[in-house]
């Protein structure tokens, strides 16, 4: 299900100048993809990128390192808080 949260902006360059070729790297031949298709690659990069950020956030765990610990977020806090704001459909998983 995709959801607009936000803006998102991803960009792409095809300029020989803006992509250097590391180690004399193969070139590939590349098609251009019109409107519509992109449309849809858009789409998937935005829901790509909204399940990275959630599993980044929810499926954390504590850490300590350099004399720090960074608590993970407490999961059951956040059902409850989703719950009070009306969201009824919570994954179980996190």
């Amino acid at each position: 299900m995709f959801r607009a949260l936000g803006m998102l902006l991803v960009t792409l360059s095809l300029s020989a100048s803006a992509q250097p070729r590391v180690w004399n790297a193969k070139q590939h031949a590349t098609t251009e993809l019109g409107n519509e298709e992109v449309s849809g690659v858009f789409q998937a990069t935005a829901a790509a990128v909204e399940e990275a950020v959630y599993n980044s956030l929810f499926m954390a765990t504590t850490v300590t390192g350099s004399g720090r610990t960074v608590d993970a977020i407490p999961l059951d806090k956040v059902r409850e808080i989703l719950a009070a704001h009306g969201v009824k459909e919570v994954p179980r998983d996190w």
